[in-house]
């Protein structure tokens, strides 16, 4: 009879209302209930060194991304440079003061 009985004893009722539990019979189930939704473990670190740790994380990655368009828009301006001088002096001295503009537009940003 113990064996037929013990189910009841460990009976997943966290998504049972109360009155399917009472008409279940399972009201003194010991079984876990949800496993995600009860945990009472404290978390490995404090909330501000969390905070700090993820303010580090967002500044360097953003320093990284800062620095990577800066490189690749003074890339693209060697690659302008190195164009126009293939080509004739004339039209280097034509495309000189787009060259500062573009620059400074890259630096200023």
């Amino acid at each position: 009879m113990s064996g037929e009985e013990d189910w009841r004893k460990t009976a997943d009722t966290h998504k049972m209302s109360s009155e399917q539990v009472k008409a279940a019979g399972v009201e003194g189930s010991k079984g876990k209930g949800g496993n995600v939704l009860h945990q009472r473990r404290s978390l490995p670190f404090s909330l501000s060194t969390m905070a700090v740790a993820g303010l580090l994380i967002t500044g360097a990655v953003s320093k990284i991304i800062v620095k990577w368009r800066t490189l690749a828009c003074l890339l693209g301006i060697q690659r302008l440079m190195l164009a126009l001088f293939s080509k004739r002096r004339a039209d280097l001295d034509l495309a000189a003061p787009n060259i500062v503009k573009a620059k400074d537009a890259c630096l200023h940003r």
